[in-house]
């Protein structure tokens, strides 16, 4: 018998529908993204307008990192630029990257060894004339996280400082999240030239899958001198 062009018209219509359906449904479906809040942005902006990074550098940056891209100072680049400066006390060092991207290391140390009482935040709990116990706050400013931790260390000249105490970090992350927060003491007690030292660790994991960077920030202590580093 002889088909109606309606019906093969019906079938013909019927099987494409079946086709774009199983296109669909086969299709892979596409990840979320997360939007940068104006709370991180306005704080990811204010270290950047306070360290002279220009607006056009700043906007390059945000976009890279809501697209999922990371920056020179998250990666393990090595800095172009490095100065040292102080400010209300403090030693502060600023890395700059290639991409404009910078790393802020801040210090609150006595100036002139362990005889001064105060400076800045820096407390001298005692002292006699060759040696002091001191209580100073090491901290860091990575843009996309900052964090410190407050140090008691007693201070010896000419002989083996030591550590006496730290406290728990406190960091804050923009544009993503803080996680695996700890200090430890690692040297409590200077040894010849070896300085003791602590170091304060956490994790910072971007959004849109920015990556995720360990960061750590150490204070090293040794006769009368007491420095910082960081990664």
């Amino acid at each position: 018998m002889k088909r109606s062009p309606f019906r093969r018209l019906t079938a013909t219509c019927a099987a494409s529908a079946i086709i774009l359906v199983g296109a669909l449904s086969a299709a892979p479906a596409t990840a979320a993204t997360s939007a940068l809040s104006s709370a991180d942005e306005s704080a990811m902006r204010d270290t950047w307008n306070a360290y002279g990074v220009s607006r056009a550098t700043q906007d390059r940056l945000l976009e890279a990192l809501e697209a999922g891209r990371s920056w020179d100072s998250l990666d393990g680049a090595t800095p172009v630029t490095t100065t040292t400066g102080s400010n209300a006390g403090s030693t502060v060092t600023v890395d700059t990257f290639a991409d404009g991207s910078i790393r802020v290391d801040t210090l609150q140390v006595p100036a002139h060894g362990p005889t001064r009482a105060s400076i800045g935040s820096c407390k001298t709990l005692s002292s006699s004339h060759y040696d002091a116990t001191i209580q100073c706050t090491v901290s860091t400013n990575v843009v996309v996280s900052t964090a410190g931790y407050a140090v008691t260390y007693h201070q010896v000249q000419g002989g083996n400082s030591r550590i006496n105490s730290v406290t728990p970090i406190t960091a804050s992350c923009y544009g993503g999240t803080c996680g695996s927060k700890s200090v430890t003491v690692n040297r409590k007690t200077q040894i010849g030239s070896s300085p003791a030292y602590s170091t304060g660790r956490w994790k910072w994991t971007g959004i849109n899958g920015a990556g995720s960077k360990d960061f750590w920030l150490e204070i090293d202590v040794r006769g009368s001198s007491t420095w910082s580093a960081n990664n």
